[in-house]
């Protein structure tokens, strides 16, 4: 049977906050190369990253079996996000 690599990211919906964002965004101007005219990261969010084999007979089937597993199990829809890719494991 084929099988692809899934990698699945979960992330806070933007209306939620993310004060685990929010606090690593606040650290990063103790950084030299962050702070005094540095570069400067905004808007950071912290999230989840999962990363499996899966086994499908097609690659469709596979894809629609990580977009349930995501909704069902990997994220909260009341308060997160996800976003997938697959790619061949041949």
């Amino acid at each position: 049977m084929p099988a692809w690599k899934a990698e699945v990211t979960v992330t806070p919906k933007r209306e939620v906050a993310d004060p685990q964002g929010q606090a690593i965004e606040k650290a990063l101007g103790h950084l030299p190369s962050f702070s005094g005219g540095g570069p400067v990261i905004k808007g950071l969010r912290a999230g989840k990253v999962f990363n499996f084999t899966i086994e499908a007979a097609d690659e469709g089937t596979a894809s629609a079996a990580v977009e349930e597993l995501a909704n069902r199990v990997l994220a909260n829809h009341n308060t997160e996000q996800f976003a997938f890719r697959l790619r061949s494991d041949a």
